[in-house]
């Protein structure tokens, strides 16, 4: 067996009678449950970071329109993208000039 850390987390007390109602549902310590939340908190962001990936990469084959890029990122997001892909351009397009 791994060795298992101990950490501290706050909650607020609405949160803590959720986790509890949770934990003796399941008949399981509350300890249990939140490890569970946080692996699966950690699988759906690395899928989603996953996607992410993915749909940059369409975008910067042109496969996919700039709008369509926002409906999955966000407008933030998609604008850092297609900033680091016009960039990206640009330098290989004076790399071969």
């Amino acid at each position: 067996m791994a060795h298992e850390s101990v950490i501290h987390v706050r909650v607020e007390p609405e949160t803590e009678k959720k986790l509890e109602i949770l934990a003796k549902g399941k008949r399981q310590v509350r300890s249990a449950i939140v490890r569970k939340a946080v692996e699966e908190y950690y699988a759906r962001e690395q899928s989603l970071n996953e996607m992410k990936k993915i749909v940059a990469k369409k975008f910067a084959e042109g496969q996919i329109l700039f709008d369509d890029l926002v409906r999955v990122l966000g407008y933030e997001e998609a604008r850092k993208v297609a900033f680091f892909v016009s960039t990206a351009k640009k330098s290989f397009e004076q790399g071969l000039g």
